[in-house]
This record gives structure tokens, sequence and C-alpha cells, in this order.
């Protein structure tokens, strides 16, 4: 198969607590594709990785501190159309699956088993987000939450849809 290129996409991972891993998960996605950057966001002292740009960041002391650093930090590093977020345990496993068509949409994450209301799409420990979407959630109006994820794909599905035109990928 041929590589895959994503050269809209950033790589990304925030992480202060399992650091090995992430570095590892991170190695993982650009041996599987090429991606216009790749920013590790930490606190922790990374040994210098081909590939990985370390991004400082104050440390990240709680599930809570990560998922506003997501909501409102975020958008100040990813400069690409989307970014690609990914942790320790959640990362590129199969680069075939890969689907053009995803870049139509401003956030797909895993099926959540929990929800049958039809929004139930968004996990965001491995998602794919677009830089629209990292913009919107700078909107004065948009309620900030833990996790982060039901923030976005939840809580404030309706103000992003509605005044953002933010798209949701469906199961």
């Amino acid at each position: 198969m041929e590589r895959l290129s994503l050269p809209s996409v950033t790589l990304c991972a925030l992480a202060s607590v399992n650091v090995a891993a992430t570095v590892r998960a991170l190695q993982i996605c650009l041996g599987k594709a090429d991606f216009a950057k790749c920013l590790f966001l930490t606190d922790a002292p990374v040994p210098s990785t081909t590939g990985i740009q370390v991004v400082p960041i104050p440390a990240i002391r709680s599930a809570a501190q990560y998922s506003d650093f997501l909501l409102r930090e975020l958008v100040r590093h990813v400069r690409t159309a989307h970014c690609l977020v990914v942790q320790w345990d959640g990362f590129i496993l199969d680069a075939e699956a890969w689907d053009p068509v995803f870049l139509n949409f401003d956030f797909i994450g895993a099926p959540w088993p929990q929800f049958g209301d039809g929004w139930d799409v968004g996990n965001g420990a491995s998602s794919l987000r677009s830089g629209k979407l990292l913009q919107a959630c700078c909107d004065v109006r948009f309620q900030p939450g833990h996790p982060e994820d039901v923030a976005i794909c939840r809580t404030n599905r309706n103000l992003l849809e509605q005044q953002h035109g933010i798209r949701f990928a469906d199961r």
C-alpha cells in the first residue's frame, strides 16, 4: 500500500503522564502516514525524536484540565485544516481504513455505546477535528465542560451545527 498522505492534518497529542507511551503512539502514527506536522504538547522532558515537535505547556494535572486545554488552547497550536488527536492508548492502527471523505467533517470520533439518539459519535480520545471546530469552541456562547468530547458533541452540538455549520460524522 502507498503511504497515507495527510498534508492538511496536524497529528497532536497532549500529555503530562504516560509520556513515553504517548511518544510511541505518535511514532506509530508517523510510521503509517505523512502529516503536515506532528505536535506533542507536554510539560515533561522528551528526548529529541524525529518528526515530533515538542511544545512546552504547563502541566496537565487532571482530566478536567486536559479537557479545558483541548477546548480552549489547542486552537493556538493547529494551523492546518484538521488535526488528529491521539493518546497513548488510541492511535492509528490501520491506515488503509482512511477515507478522504473524513475531511468533509469537523468532528469524527468513535461511537459511544451509551447513547442511542443519533448523537452517538463523538469519543474524543482519538478523534479528527477541524480547525473550524477548534475556533467554534472559542465562541463565548460555548459551554465548556468535562469531558470535552461530551461538551463538543452533545452539550454544545446545536450551537456548533446551527451557528457555525459544524458537521459531525454519523455512525
